[in-house]
């Protein structure tokens, strides 16, 4: 991977991110499929040309999201569903604040990374 490539991927990511968000509701689909390109890409850096401290850079980046226990939160908001209507609600509004967060935090991290590979080369 060059310097180019890897920028024009951190470009990407932080748009697919910011289309995300636009788009209201966040799957969990889209989240895990982002986080696991970025995965990805974190581990063909470590084998890449790139220089150093881009690779550090790149290796810093952290995406902690549980699919489980966002998963899991599914199940409670089915059972809550059944029971309590108003608390299937509120599990799925904390859910979504999850995603959110998470890829507001993914956008955040991608082109502030990106802002400062433009900014050295």
């Amino acid at each position: 991977m060059d310097l180019e490539t890897c920028m024009k991927y951190l470009n990407f990511v932080a748009g697919e991110a910011d289309r995300y968000l636009k788009g209201g509701m966040i799957r969990d689909e889209y989240v895990v499929s982002l986080t696991n390109d970025l995965d990805n890409f974190k581990l063909k850096s470590k084998t890449s040309d790139l220089p150093d401290w881009i690779k550090v850079e790149i290796s810093r980046l952290d995406f902690d999201y549980n699919f489980r226990k966002v998963n899991a939160g599914f199940w409670l908001l089915i059972m809550a569903f059944l029971t309590i209507g108003l608390s299937a609600l509120f599990i799925y509004s904390a859910n979504q604040s999850k995603r959110k967060k998470l890829l507001e935090n993914i956008r955040n991290q991608t082109s502030s990374l990106l802002i400062k590979i433009k900014m050295s080369a």
